[in-house]
């Protein structure tokens, strides 16, 4: 965690996921009948607390398909997300 000021301070989170999916999963999906890895996403967030009750947060998530049967389904199998959060806690 790093401080900004008196008031303000900013950490990094870091996040991975694996998804694997059933064939009832992958066929909805995907559309193919298989059990196996579907995807994965890995996240960057950077939450700054600017009071007790106030947070920003952007984020920058990576997501890509793992099985070659759903990387051959999608034009774009690979994918970068921004995002920004506000949070307010009372």
């Amino acid at each position: 965690m790093w401080e900004l000021g008196d008031s303000a301070t900013v950490s990094l989170d870091i996040a991975a996921a694996v998804a694997f999916g059933t064939p009832a999963y992958n066929n909805f999906y995907y559309g193919f009948d298989d059990f196996g890895l579907a995807d994965t996403v890995l996240a960057l967030a950077l939450p700054i607390v600017f009071s007790r009750n106030w947070t920003l947060t952007p984020t920058v998530n990576f997501t890509t398909l793992l099985d070659s049967n759903a990387r051959e389904t999608f034009s774009k199998p690979d994918n970068i997300l921004f995002g920004v959060g506000l949070t307010y806690r009372y």
